[in-house]
């Protein structure tokens, strides 16, 4: 391992690190170095394997190390990409048991939210609730959108008034130990609309004829995020064609305009390397996360114009199916309105 050195700089305006002394004590290292010897043991290290490669990754404060000394240096992230979209059982054990607690805090905050009078209160309350059972902080910015800003799919304001009668997109979830995790629900102020209600259960129909496939991947000949994908969308065809969307075909490229779901794992979006159509097995770990973004548009029916729906849950692949981590967050409407207004 190679570490930053104490210096008094750093002690007085960071604190102490181990520095190369202490950290092979420490983390039971057989050799540590200081960032000062890295383009020593890189030089020595390639006159050493002459014929092996040397695996390197370009990025942060050294990113010019490896290109200047190793130009026939291979990428090392591929390499670890496909490692770690497969979990050990003991990663999984974690994913699982962080993914149940940031369920908990999703839920907590979901029964809160009545409460709420903001969106920043409530991106507040589930920081709050994910830290108070242990989590480092939030796997990422969440999105708190309420009303309309739920057509927009990366909204991180998350600073407007909450209002009656709009609809709440919360996507959101704690890290655990070195895991994310990442959840989303859409839930009302008190209770949903004909028209909310009638496009929830759209999402939500297309979300467990996701599920159902992937618990059953092994009577598929190859099942991945891109097929599921797929399937998504032709499930979302014809719930848009019962609603009364013209041209449904047409239409739900632009109202579903992101994948069905990603790898999770040490990242968010993990294992970038690793393509969507790549078979699903038992260990990986994914999001199913279909959504609707009805804007205000001739082209769509008027009832739904400015309502936003995604649902999304992280589910392991496992040897007999699938196990939803996350499934103790309601998604049925009804239980949802019952947890906002217990």
């Amino acid at each position: 391992m190679f570490v930053e050195e104490n210096d008094e700089h750093s002690l007085l305006w960071s604190g102490p690190r181990c520095g190369s002394s202490t950290v092979k004590t420490h983390f039971g290292l057989d050799h540590s170095y200081s960032f000062a010897d890295v383009p020593h043991y890189l030089r020595q290290l390639s006159s050493q394997q002459k014929n092996q490669s040397i695996y390197i990754d370009n990025h942060g404060e050294n990113s010019c190390i490896g290109a200047s000394l190793l130009p026939s240096g291979m990428k090392i992230s591929p390499v670890l990409d496909k490692l770690r979209v497969i979990k050990s059982a003991a990663e999984l054990h974690q994913m699982e048991a962080g993914c149940k607690l940031s369920a908990a805090a999703f839920v907590s905050t979901i029964r809160s939210s009545k409460e709420s009078t903001s969106e920043s209160l409530l991106a507040a309350r589930m920081e709050f609730e994910c830290k108070q059972r242990g989590a480092t902080g939030l796997s990422y910015i969440p999105v708190i959108a309420s009303g309309d800003r739920a057509n927009i799919i990366h909204y991180t304001r998350n600073d407007l008034p909450l209002k009656e009668g709009e609809l709440v997109l919360m996507d959101a979830g704690g890290k655990f130990g070195p895991f994310c995790t990442d959840i989303t629900r859409t839930i009302p102020h008190s209770s949903f609309t004909s028209a909310q209600r009638e496009l929830y259960n759209a999402v939500l129909r297309a979300q467990r004829v996701c599920i159902e496939a992937v618990s059953e991947f092994k009577n598929f000949k190859e099942l991945s995020l891109e097929t599921l994908n797929g399937l998504a969308m032709l499930q979302l065809v014809q719930e848009l064609s019962h609603l009364g969307f013209k041209s449904p075909e047409d239409a739900v490229n632009k109202l579903f305009p992101h994948s069905i779901g990603h790898y999770l794992g040490m990242d968010l979006h993990d294992t970038p390397s690793i393509s969507y159509s790549q078979p699903l097995v038992p260990g990986m770990v994914i999001t199913i996360e279909p959504g609707l973004y009805i804007p205000y548009d001739s082209d769509y029916p008027s009832r739904f114009h400015g309502i936003g729906i995604r649902i999304e849950d992280d589910i392991a692949i496992t040897q007999d199916g699938m196990k939803n981590l996350t499934e103790s967050v309601p998604r049925d409407p009804e239980e949802l309105e019952h947890l906002i207004n217990q």
